[in-house]
């Protein structure tokens, strides 16, 4: 878990930036803070109104983080402003043993702790009744149960994976009900956190979560169905049926219902970069139905390659090109069968002639060997001077997300026909040393917590090879 929150630590922190700036100010004498992690409380205390910190945290392995947090602050063990316990909330007797006896913190403070601990309703009345003084306040900043039932649902069916995952953390305990109840306050207040919906009570992580799993739970159900039919429709087909056949119909049959609204969705950043700088003979890396077709100038594009291996996929990118005026009648649409990584074969198809544009959309996330992959297409399939457009899901800014990206990546790589999350394909891109220029951006209005983080470019290749 050490590990785990050296990367997810400070965003998690900065995500209740706001609500700590208001909450713990309010915290005097002698502080007490459940499971204190890193100690990022610290850095939120009045320092005036604070006369002892007293970070409770088990992991032995962040204590040294916490003692360089509490000293920037000034708080020292050799100052007795600082006293670090190696316990669970849960271990009382030893808790007052090390704090002199019982009564004897101002304020106890959780941030997104209580999720974790063993037994925690009678825990923390024990922590309340014992450790707290008469009249002390307690401070709190939870992820709950939610109250609504939908991701509730949610919650408890994933709560059991993400407790083995996250050192014991629970998503579906009424925490703020549990001390709301008790007997022991003089006055109390609960809130939510200003500007969060319903269904977003936890941590923006734990939501993308939960949007990964509807994702792929939407998936299967318009996909999988029409998929089993159609192969059953071939018995010695499906009886012989590998994993790479499999995923190629599933991702057929997912395409009809998805692509149309992803093209739509990227409309802006496709016309934006396509229309008014692919020219000549275009070649489109992992073609899907051919919905790039859309935005390429007639009158400038001569010849449409749709490179696609699966071949479930073909008659769409017929149906789709053939109004635009690309048809294989008048080789002004060619459609080769091959993976970006068939090299050699490509080349054979094209009868050793270059492009002059190479166009990827959300597809070199799922190119075998990506690296040398997409340095071979760029060296001996595009041309001198010629143009690399590409929009591209990548790895994330963001460690955290990053983090999220890698741990989806397994099962949506083998749903989604090799689709890998958190490839840094524009740094892969970008490294290549045969550009004459280049232009990277990332579209606008992403959400930063976002899976599916996207930059688009347009890279020249140089006219002559150094």
């Amino acid at each position: 878990m050490s590990y785990v929150w050296n990367t997810f630590g400070d965003s998690v922190d900065e995500g209740g930036r706001e609500v700590k700036n208001n909450l713990l100010p309010n915290a005097y004498g002698v502080v007490l803070d459940i499971g204190a992690g890193y100690g990022h409380t610290v850095k939120y205390l009045d320092l005036q109104k604070v006369t002892k910190y007293v970070a409770l945290e088990p992991n032995v392995l962040m204590h040294d983080k916490i003692r360089k947090s509490a000293a920037k602050a000034g708080l020292t063990e050799e100052t007795n402003t600082l006293l670090v316990l190696p316990y669970g909330a849960e271990d009382i007797p030893q808790i007052l043993d090390a704090l002199g006896g019982p009564h004897s913190v101002d304020t106890l403070v959780s941030i997104l702790t209580l999720c974790s601990i063993p037994s925690p309703s009678s825990t923390i009345r024990e922590l309340v009744e014992h450790v707290l003084k008469p009249g002390g306040q307690f401070l709190i900043y939870e992820h709950v149960l939610s109250p609504r039932n939908d991701v509730a649902w949610w919650q408890r069916l994933w709560t059991p994976v993400w407790r083995v995952a996250f050192d014991g953390c629970c998503l579906d305990r009424p925490t703020h009900l549990w001390i709301q109840d008790m007997d022991f306050w003089d006055t109390k207040e609960l809130w939510g956190k200003d500007g969060e919906d319903e269904e977003n009570l936890w941590w923006h992580q734990l939501k993308n979560v939960l949007d990964m799993l509807f994702a792929i739970s939407h998936a299967l159900q318009v996909a999988l169905i029409p998929t089993m039919l159609e192969l059953c429709k071939e018995p010695l087909r499906f009886r012989f049926l590998q994993l790479t056949e499999f995923r190629r119909v599933f991702m057929a049959h997912l395409w009809i219902l998805y692509g149309p609204g992803i093209d739509g969705n990227d409309q802006p950043t496709r016309a934006t970069l396509i229309t008014p700088n692919a020219h000549g003979a275009v070649l489109d890396i992992g073609a899907g139905h051919g919905h790039v077709a859309k935005y390429l100038d007639r009158q400038k594009v001569a010849r449409y390659i749709a490179m696609e291996p699966n071949p479930s996929m073909h008659d769409k990118i017929r149906e789709l090109t053939g109004p635009l005026g690309f048809t294989e009648a008048d080789s002004s649409l060619v459609i080769l069968p091959y993976g970006a990584e068939q090299i050699n074969l490509l080349v054979s198809a094209l009868g050793e002639q270059q492009v002059d544009t190479m166009i990827a959309v959300g597809s070199l996330c799922s190119v075998p060997e990506p690296i040398a992959t997409i340095s071979a297409l760029v060296v001996r399939l595009l041309k001198p001077g010629g143009e690399l457009l590409f929009i591209e899901h990548v790895r994330s800014p963001r460690p955290d997300v990053a983090w999220w990206q890698a741990f989806w990546a397994p099962v949506w790589r083998n749903m989604m026909d090799g689709c890998t999350l958190g490839r840094p394909t524009d740094k892969w891109i970008d490294e290549l040393d045969v550009w004459e220029s280049k232009t990277a951006w990332t579209p606008p209005d992403q959400p930063e917590e976002r899976f599916f983080w996207r930059r688009a470019g347009r890279y020249v290749k140089q006219h002559e090879q150094l």
